[in-house]
């Protein structure tokens, strides 16, 4: 029966059009003309508009002067065709159908315009995404990988301090499974903490959990450890991430007050750690200004010989006029760190906030690490300097290989950084976030542009905009990520927004935009939104997102969630991809 169908599925399409009008006998009249007669029999004659033969129906198609239309094979009977799979005819044949768009003709739950099954990974609606009309995950019940919850300390947890005040997602003891750490600087007086929850985290947890590891400091003073997080991909080939750290609070060795700290552990994390156990220790200086050493942190290999280096913004530095420098250290840190030994990229200018964002990625496709570093206060409208790697000696933003400059004063460009390949052309792209920015009638709440990478390197035109509706977008208190979701070989763009305000309330939420668009988007037309269903205090800040297996994991602080007596709050949800 299957060989049968798969023949009769062979024979049925046609390559243009003609006649599917079957005679059964022979026709009494001459031969007919025009288009390819379909018959069975032999015309023996003038058709004269009957058939000499046994079927005794009128001939239509060609025989009659009526001009063929495409039928399209619906073998589910859902009353969509297979595109296909088209016959060309006056009437239509047995089990087709005048509309296609199917997707799939063996399933008749599949067709456009049907009911989206959600996270099942499939395309009921033929749009050519899966889930794409899924777009609200509500509440706490469908959080897939689980809640870590702040217990006994709400006093201490509000906005932006405690649980979920910085968070980091990495495999951080080597089990190949992706792990949390979550910054809790207000803990014990403002003495902070890190927590690292290893991984899978399912179910509840809260922080008085014995099997979580903390982080702490050694400093018997309001250090604020924990204020700023980031995973770095095993940088010592053990098989395991490392984590840092930043305690800004830290006085420096002479008495100058808040200079700042960056702890370095090395992997595998697999118990408590104080700040005296770190691997490696950078200590800011009063140049960097009071708590500004450390704003934000990366590793990527930026000379190309193939070990990952440490760049440190810190937005204060910078002698007069405080620009901003950034530091990138080299390879095989350990100790005490010095600064003189790091490679300082200066500011444009006053007040730059040079080192606000950074990200690295391959834009001109030589093979070498390429280094963005945003001064979102220069200039009224910001700007992205972009250097090409290697990137091995000192030099001013001024000298930068390429420079993206803001259209609007005061929107921030640069604020968050991102990097991808959004259009799946093999080159690194920069998605670069511009909060201030309010289009021509002010009825915009922030950007996201896309810049794509080519042999040139970044192109100052985007590829994608996206233009923000309920909440700032491209707030560098949130976060974005280029991740491929959908594996399409085009990565996607997830942008955190915790100041998205519906329903009378700062909700929160994330919005996903699948690779491979162009043009102009608003936030409304989002391909998939995560968002709660209540207010869950600002979810998405200092969102982080990892790839585990087929799917995106996203790590959402929500300070402000109040929960069976206790605030603040760390969600985790696992976004199935395909």
């Amino acid at each position: 029966m299957l060989t049968l169908l798969l023949l009769m599925l062979a024979c049925r399409t046609k390559t243009g059009p003609v006649d599917d009008t079957l005679d059964s006998g022979v026709d009494g009249g001459a031969a007919d003309s025009g288009a390819i007669d379909n018959d069975s029999g032999l015309d023996g004659g003038a058709d004269g508009g009957s058939d000499g033969g046994s079927d005794g129906a009128a001939d239509t198609g060609a025989d009659t002067g009526c001009p063929p239309l495409p039928w399209y094979a619906d073998l589910d009977g859902d009353g969509f065709g297979n595109p296909d799979d088209v016959s060309w005819a006056c009437t239509p044949p047995l089990d087709t159908v005048a509309t296609d768009g199917d997707c799939d003709d063996r399933d008749a739950t599949i067709h456009p315009g049907a009911a989206e099954i959600c996270d099942d990974g499939v395309d009921q609606d033929c749009s050519g995404r899966a889930d794409n009309t899924c777009p609200v995950i509500e509440g706490v019940s469908a959080l897939k990988v689980g809640e870590l919850l702040d217990a006994g300390e709400a006093a201490l947890a509000r906005p932006g301090w405690g649980p979920g005040a910085a968070n980091a997602l990495g495999d951080f003891d080597g089990d190949g499974i992706v792990d949390l750490a979550t910054g809790d600087p207000a803990f014990d007086g403002y003495h902070g903490r890190v927590l690292v929850v290893p991984g899978p985290v399912e179910g509840v947890r809260y922080t008085d959990d014995t099997s979580l590891y903390a982080v702490t400091s050694v400093v018997d003073d309001a250090v604020q450890l924990g204020t700023r997080l980031a995973a770095a991909p095993d940088m010592d080939g053990d098989g395991s991430d490392e984590l840092l750290v930043v305690s800004p609070k830290v006085d420096g060795a002479d008495g100058t007050y808040n200079v700042g700290e960056i702890d370095l552990f090395h992997g595998p994390i697999d118990g408590n750690r104080s700040s005296a156990e770190a691997d490696a220790v950078l200590l800011g200086d009063a140049d960097d200004g009071s708590g500004a050493w450390g704003w934000r942190l990366l590793t990527a290999d930026l000379n190309g010989d193939g070990q990952a280096e440490l760049a440190v913004g810190s937005i204060l530095a910078g002698g007069d006029g405080s620009p901003g420098v950034v530091y990138i250290f080299g390879a095989g840190l350990a100790g005490a760190v010095s600064k003189d030994d790091a490679v300082r990229l200066t500011g444009s200018g006053a007040s730059a906030g040079a080192g606000s964002a950074l990200a690295s990625g391959d834009f001109d496709g030589d093979g070498v690490g390429d280094l963005a570093v945003s001064e979102p206060y220069y200039d009224a409208p910001g700007n992205v300097c972009v250097f090409n790697g290697p990137v091995d000696a000192d030099r001013g933003m001024a000298e930068a290989d390429t420079t993206l400059v803001g259209v609007q004063d005061s929107e921030g460009l640069g604020d968050d950084l991102a990097v991808g390949d959004m259009d799946g052309d093999g080159y690194a792209d920069l998605a670069a976030g511009a909060p201030g920015y309010t289009g021509s009638e002010g009825s915009d709440y922030g950007a996201v542009r896309v810049h794509p990478g080519g042999r040139s390197g970044l192109d100052a035109v985007p590829l994608l905009t996206v233009l923000g509706e309920s909440g700032v977008l491209g707030d560098g208190q949130g976060g974005m990520a280029l991740l491929d979701l959908d594996l399409d070989g085009r990565d996607d763009l997830f942008i955190s927004s915790p100041s998205a305000y519906t329903e009378a309330a700062f909700k929160g939420q994330i919005d996903i935009i699948y690779g491979g668009g162009t043009g102009t988007v608003h936030e409304s037309e989002s391909d998939r939104l995560i968002q709660a269903d209540r207010n869950l205090g600002e979810l998405g800040r200092s969102a982080a997102f990892a790839r585990q297996g087929g799917s995106v994991v996203a790590v959402m602080g929500a300070p402000d969630w109040q929960y069976d007596g206790n605030e603040g709050a760390v969600l985790l949800l696992e976004i199935p991809g395909g």
